[in-house]
């Protein structure tokens, strides 16, 4: 079986998951709905047990590491978010943060689809021109692909508190899918537990790129590096507010989706260091 093949199979296997986490959260609260749960967990985990063999084939194959460029740290990011939340779900096993796992698994379908779409005008799979052989490198590409997939839960949860907050002033609280949400205290403690994962891992990424550009006399006071440390400092800025008391709750979430935002576009702006297109 070869890898477009294994990351296929995973990207249906992640919709899956995402689909009967979704349709768990809709529906009534039945011995239906947690056997849906426990089926989408199994999905999820089939999706990346295919990554993970997806990359390993990569790795016998080409002898390289598997992010080789911006478009396959897109696909190794859906791998990221979808271990990233069956890690939180593990560690939560009396509160499961359903809501959460639909969209996280909805992520890791989407960035595998997008990669993909984006690979099929792609001659070869990391035609990108970053040199992963260097371990600086391939700590700064780590460090960057496991911060985006807490940002990417972060800001999950962010949405979700918005919404569920939204409900509380209009007064929809009584039962129905409010009552399915996961608790707004518990959405505030996760998006700040993976924001407090995600700011170290983007310096140590952010440090090892510069390290990297600098042994190689490769310019990096550009338009991307910028955006770069707008982004980590966005992250900061979230920290300092959350743990001051100059404010929570839904300002500090939209501060989280602004802080996605700035990292989308960091990931879209192309350099010498950081080419795919």
């Amino acid at each position: 079986m070869n890898a477009g093949i294994l990351n296929v199979i995973a990207a249906i296997s992640y919709l899956a998951a995402a689909a009967l986490y979704f349709s768990a959260v809709i529906g009534a609260v039945t011995a239906k709905r947690a056997r849906r749960i426990t089926i989408g967990r199994v999905c999820a985990l089939a999706g990346v047990f295919l990554n993970t063999s997806e990359i390993g084939l990569h790795c016998v194959t080409t002898h390289h590491t598997p992010v080789g460029s911006p478009l396959d740290l897109l696909y190794a990011t859906g791998w990221a978010v979808a271990i990233a939340y069956l890690a939180i779900e593990s560690f939560m096993r009396d509160r499961r943060p359903t809501a959460l796992g639909a969209l996280s698994f909805t992520l890791s379908f989407f960035a595998i689809f997008c990669a993909s779409a984006i690979k099929a005008k792609l001659p070869i799979r990391g035609a990108g021109n970053i040199d992963l052989d260097n371990a600086v490198v391939s700590l700064h590409v780590m460090a960057i692909m496991f911060a985006f997939a807490c940002l990417f839960l972060a800001v999950c949860c962010a949405s979700i508190y918005i919404f569920e907050h939204k409900m509380l002033k209009q007064k929809k609280v009584a039962g129905g899918l409010f009552g399915r949400l996961p608790p707004l205290s518990t959405l505030d403690m996760l998006s700040f537990g993976l924001v407090s994962i995600a700011f170290p891992l983007l310096s140590i990424g952010i440090l090892a790129g510069a390290i990297r550009a600098v042994a190689k006399h490769l310019p990096f006071a550009d338009l991307h590096t910028a955006m770069a440390l707008l982004t980590w400092a966005l992250l900061g800025s979230y920290l300092f507010v959350h743990a001051s008391a100059l404010g929570k709750g839904v300002r500090a979430n939209y501060l989280l989706i602004i802080c996605l935002i700035c990292a989308l576009l960091t990931y879209m702006v192309q350099n010498q260091m950081h080419h795919f297109l």
